[in-house]
C-alpha cells in the first residue's frame, strides 16, 4: 500500500514553511501574556499608618475613618472578657470612571503588631456598612465590626484591587 504525498515536492513549500513559524510565534506569544498576567503584583504599602479623620486617596478610591469606638458586647453578642468589639465608622467614595465592588468581609481586616489577623465579626450596629458596587463619585458610609484583644495595638489595613494597594490606618 503506497501512502499519499503530503508534498509534490521533497522540502515543503515556502507557504507551509510560513505558516509553522506564524503558529509557532503565536503559541509563544500566547504563553508569555498568560504568564504575564498571571505574575503576583507587588501591593505598594503605605510606610506609616493613617490617622483617623485623615481621608486617604488611592487606586480607584478615597476612604477615611471617621471614628472608631469599643464595646464590651451584648446580650445577643456576648465577647471573652479579654476581648472587646473594634467598631469602624469608615467612608469610602468611587473616585474612578468605573464601578468598583467594595468587600470588607475580604478587603479590611486588622492586624496586631505580631502580625495575627482578625477578620469581620458580626455585631449589633447602628449604621453597618453595606458592600456591593459603587458607582463613579458615589461614597459608602457605615461601620463595621471586629473582635479584638484588649490591650493588643492593631492596625486597619485595606488590602483589594480597587484600593490600589495595602493602605493601613491606625485605630487610637
Amino acid at each position: 500500500m503506497k501512502l499519499p504525498r503530503l508534498f509534490h515536492h521533497d522540502r515543503p513549500s515556502a507557504t507551509y514553511v510560513a505558516g509553522l513559524i506564524m503558529l509557532s510565534l503565536s503559541i509563544v506569544l500566547l504563553a508569555t501574556a498568560l504568564f504575564v498576567q498571571h505574575q503576583p503584583r507587588r501591593a505598594s504599602v503605605a510606610q506609616n499608618p493613617y490617622p483617623n479623620g485623615q481621608a486617604v486617596t488611592m487606586g480607584s478610591v478615597s476612604m477615611k475613618i471617621n471614628n472608631v469606638t469599643y464595646s464590651d458586647g451584648k446580650k445577643s453578642f456576648p465577647i471573652p472578657p479579654d476581648q472587646h468589639y473594634v467598631i469602624v465608622d469608615l467612608s469610602v467614595t468611587n473616585v474612578s470612571d468605573r464601578p468598583v465592588n467594595i468587600l470588607p468581609g475580604s478587603d479590611i481586616y486588622l492586624k496586631k503588631d505580631s502580625g495575627e489577623v482578625s477578620y469581620l465579626t458580626p455585631f449589633e450596629l447602628d449604621e453597618p456598612f453595606h458592600a456591593g458596587e459603587l458607582s463613579p463619585g458615589e461614597t459608602v458610609r457605615g461601620q463595621i465590626s471586629y473582635a479584638a484583644g484588649k490591650t493588643a495595638k492593631y492596625k486597619l489595613f485595606v488590602d483589594g484591587i480597587w484600593s490600589g494597594g495595602v493602605i493601613p490606618f491606625s485605630l487610637r
